[in-house]
């Protein structure tokens, strides 16, 4: 909830969240605008921090918060970021695409975790040290 204040006091969602037109560019003007206000992205976390901490979390049913780990948890938190974008489209290829998906595809890069490593890989780092 503090990145999504601090990212819409600071101005900074056409900076992270960049939906970049068909010619690229540096300034921040040739990027599309989110179709809803951010603070859409504030209320939102506003209610999951509600639901997940707060004292509404007695009225969500037990088993949304059993299979709730840390991955999944920040892909909720994401999609709480992305709300000012949703209902927007944007043309690409003679095709619609949401831009929330264009932001996740071309302006956010979400890192996956890196594999565990093998038995084998294990010994090795630890001789190496």
């Amino acid at each position: 909830m503090l990145a999504i204040q601090l990212m819409s006091e600071l101005e900074l969602y056409p900076h992270i969240f960049i939906t970049p037109t068909a010619k690229p560019s540096n300034d921040p003007k040739d990027f599309f605008p989110a179709p809803h206000p951010v603070a859409d992205a504030l209320t939102g976390g506003q209610i999951l921090s509600l639901i997940l901490d707060g004292p509404f979390r007695q009225h969500v049913h037990p088993s949304l918060f059993a299979k709730l780990d840390g991955r999944r948890l920040h892909h909720i938190w994401l999609a709480v970021a992305l709300l000012p974008y949703r209902d927007g489209l944007l043309k690409e290829k003679k095709k619609d695409i949401t831009m929330a998906e264009v932001v996740i595809r071309d302006g956010i890069k979400v890192s996956h975790p890196p594999p565990r490593p093998s038995r084998s890989i294990k010994c090795l780092w630890l001789r190496e040290v």
